[in-house]
């Protein structure tokens, strides 16, 4: 299934070993279902919440028929407590808790009728910095499954930023900008370039960035 921007619902199928998956998620605001392995009688799933992610992931693989290895059960956790698990806990354990702000952002593997094997794509938020001084007023665009765009103005200085972002399926705009200082009234400005903010005041600061992610 790859990256996903929210996971929002896992279907576990299983009957001695897990079978398949279906996986609903929603990257860049689309929501999609897919159906991974291959069948089974019966399943468990979860549905999560608009602000609930997986961070916990573990179960069992066993060698079957002779050669083949298996998982044979798993179990997934959310930040919010709630869980989900099928199959049979025979075999070896494995297990992976994303701590301090982690989160499962995905999920692949292997399969043929029954699943092979399952991978998770793991991150987690950090907070570093600040860098610069402390004047000016705070801000603070918040957490993000994905920054897809961000422009700085500047002029002498950096000025402000604006970062489109995606949250939970959301495309979402954050703008942080120190207002523009005013320029003397036309009759005594030398008009050079900017672009017109009213009929005595300008902009001394264009784009320098633009960059599309």
């Amino acid at each position: 299934m790859g990256r996903a921007d929210h996971i929002s619902n896992v279907k576990i199928h299983y009957n001695d070993a897990v079978f398949a998956f279906d996986f609903t998620f929603t990257v860049d605001g689309v929501t999609k279902t897919i159906h991974v392995g291959g069948d089974a009688p019966q399943y468990n799933e979860i549905t999560l919440e608009e602000d609930e992610y997986f961070t916990f992931i573990s179960g069992y693989f066993k060698t079957m028929w002779a050669t083949d290895v298996f998982i044979t059960q798993l179990t997934l956790e959310t930040n919010k407590g709630n869980s989900v698990s099928a199959g049979n806990a025979i075999g070896s354990h494995f297990s992976l808790n994303l701590e301090d702000e982690g989160k499962i952002l995905g999920f692949f593997g292997r399969h043929g009728s029954i699943i092979d094997a399952i991978e998770a794509i793991g991150g987690r938020m950090v907070k570093v910095g600040p860098w610069g001084g402390n004047g000016g007023h705070a801000w603070d665009m918040g957490q993000a499954d994905r920054i897809t765009k961000l422009k700085i103005y500047y002029g002498d200085n950096i000025v402000g930023l604006e970062t489109t972002y995606i949250l939970n399926g959301n495309s979402h705009t954050n703008k942080n900008m120190e207002p523009p200082p005013a320029l003397p009234r036309r009759s005594s400005l030398r008009r050079t370039s900017t672009s017109l903010l009213s009929p005595d005041i300008f902009m001394r600061y264009p784009i320098i960035s633009d960059m599309q992610l």
